[in-house]
């Protein structure tokens, strides 16, 4: 499956954004996809799928991802493993600045696309939670608060740096959301799985430590 249909999308974002989304019908955007309004329908459904497409392409990469894990893999493995996908996701979301930059005001214009924007932010953190919960297999109640807090924070992490890098296209973003992540992985690892290296970081500041008054301003944003 091609995890990025954004090239094919992107004639429907530049559409919806010139004429607004309200005002552009389904029969104008299949035109602009190149497909008849059956066939729109049958694979996005609603105006709202078109612009969160690539995201759902994402977020199946991520679950294929994900799939690839020996399902023996302690905790502190799996969160290893959360890191280097969240840095891939980045990647994606990155890798058309047009589009992305199409879909982000968007998004800040129409209110039912910040609701399905947040639907999709909860896609992303319920994956990362699912697969880091090993507390029913080891019988650890602290596991559990493990996988809910480090997704959280993660995805939280990611979407603050991806706005960041909405506003200049700075290729610094991506070296400092890998540092980002590394610090609270860091922070998770010790109590999880000692036998499991921390990592080390991409940026000069890999060693610093994110107090939880710092990740909780993160989460804020995010969610702002």
């Amino acid at each position: 499956m091609n995890t990025s249909e954004t090239p094919h999308l992107r004639p429907a974002l530049e559409l919806l954004e010139r004429q607004g989304f309200h005002a552009t019908s389904v029969d104008e955007l299949a035109a602009a996809l190149g497909m008849s309004r059956s066939t729109f329908f049958r694979r996005y459904g609603t105006k709202e799928a078109v612009v969160f497409s690539d995201q759902e392409a994402i977020v199946a990469m991520a679950q294929q991802l994900i799939l690839q894990v020996d399902p023996s893999a302690t905790l502190g493995e799996r969160l290893t493993v959360v890191r280097d996908v969240v840095l891939q996701i980045f990647e994606r979301f990155t890798a058309d600045r047009e589009s992305a930059a199409i879909r982000y005001r968007l998004v800040r214009e129409v209110e039912e696309l910040k609701d399905r924007e947040l639907v999709s932010t909860h896609r992303f953190e319920r994956v990362f939670r699912t697969f880091l919960d090993t507390s029913k297999r080891d019988h650890d109640a602290a596991a559990r608060a493990t996988s809910v807090g480090f997704a959280a924070a993660v995805v939280a992490i990611h979407n603050d740096h991806f706005r960041r890098w909405l506003r200049d296209f700075s290729d610094d973003h991506r070296g400092e959301l890998a540092t980002a992540v590394d610090a609270v992985l860091v922070r998770f690892m010790p109590a999880t799985d000692p036998h499991v290296p921390a990592a080390s970081g991409t940026g000069t500041d890999a060693n610093k430590l994110y107090s939880a008054e710092e990740v909780l301003e993160m989460v804020r944003k995010a969610l702002s």
